[in-house]
């Protein structure tokens, strides 16, 4: 997605008619960590999948080469870019579930293992290797042997520190760190967030992470995303809507746009970087991109730029810009009003 703030955008150009030149196909299809929601009402709430990050095999194209994850063989692909020859692989001790991430000649990715890997562009060696958790401990998860504290979050690299999750239930603790890019070594970990309110907190560290200059924002499966202070890795908040009266929001897609932070998987949200607090606007969507304005993909074949209404208003009230206000959209109750699952809501 091009940047930390998961724009998904970028000033390069591509010049029409697309023409393929090449495909590549893993021999085993990528295997989700987690099945979709009931087809059925809950509460009269029809639930959509909200933890979707996993559903397909992610790429990092960089220069000449393409870098491919796979958690259907736990493996990591480097391809040639003007053919999709294989120029090197590297297995891993369990699926790799996101996009690697690649600075500086080295390739960073996390694992189902519970570990976090640097690798060379060059060739696929390994430069170094750390655990995510302070302790080995295996399960059967999927089918697969993985550790007890899997790599979920993708690992986010930011001049020369590496950021990355792990662990996936709050009740047997959650674990955020932070590493020199150099030598794999440990700036600092957060071991202690899980325990909140007697281990029932709500991270559950799972998706692509976001960073500003100052925080760092970590999506938690079919919650919200929480806020840590990415020079020390303390606990800021996370946000938490009602499902009664708020629907259902949250989900593994986030992505950063001026001071907001916007959430969802069916329905986006906006929140405020600095409280967490809501109410800038809500919007059904598929997937969000931020360029000169948030774009918000509603349908399966519409495209359109998020209205001005909808774009963040300076003098706006803990978050709450005029535009949720003026267009209605601050409501939940009225931005998923008729909304149910079926292929044209995404």
């Amino acid at each position: 997605m091009h940047d930390n703030a998961r724009s998904g955008w970028t000033r390069d150009q591509v010049e029409p008619p697309l023409v393929q030149r090449w495909a590549f196909k893993v021999k085993y299809a990528p295997k989700q960590a987690w099945t979709g929601p009931r087809d059925e009402p809950v509460e009269g709430n029809w639930e959509k999948d909200r933890v979707t990050f996993d559903a397909v095999n992610h790429v990092a194209a960089v220069g000449d080469a393409v870098y491919l994850s796979s958690s259907g063989d736990s493996e990591v692909y480097c391809l040639d870019a003007a053919t999709g020859n294989v120029r090197w692989r590297f297995l891993a001790g369990g699926p790799v579930r996101l996009a690697p991430t690649v600075s500086e000649g080295r390739v960073y990715f996390g694992s189902d293992d519970g570990r976090v890997y640097c690798v060379s562009a060059a060739d696929g060696a390994q430069i170094w290797s750390i655990p995510g958790a302070p302790r080995d401990a295996r399960l059967i998860g999927n089918g697969k042997m993985i550790s007890r504290w899997p790599v979920r979050t993708g690992v986010l690299v930011d001049g020369d520190v590496a950021y990355f999750g792990a662990g996936v239930f709050p009740h047997e603790n959650i674990y955020l760190s932070a590493a020199h890019t150099e030598d794999g070594s440990l700036i600092w970990r957060n071991d202690t967030v899980g325990q909140a309110r007697a281990g029932q907190s709500g991270l559950s560290p799972q998706g692509y992470m976001l960073a500003s200059e100052s925080r760092l924002f970590v999506p938690s499966a079919r919650a919200l995303p929480a806020a840590f202070d990415r020079a020390t890795g303390r606990y800021l908040y996370q946000s938490s809507d009602s499902w009664r009266s708020s629907g259902l929001v949250g989900g593994t897609y986030a992505l950063l746009a001026g001071d907001h932070l916007l959430v969802g998987a069916n329905l986006a949200t906006g929140y405020a970087q600095d409280t967490g607090r809501g109410g800038f606007a809500w919007f059904p969507c598929r997937k969000l991109g931020r360029g000169q304005q948030a774009a918000t993909c509603p349908g399966a074949q519409a495209l359109r730029p998020l209205p001005q209404a909808f774009r963040p208003q300076s003098g706006a009230q803990e978050g709450e810009s005029q535009a949720g206000r003026s267009a209605g959209r601050g409501n939940p109750r009225q931005a998923r009003k008729g909304h149910r699952r079926g292929p044209s809501s995404g």
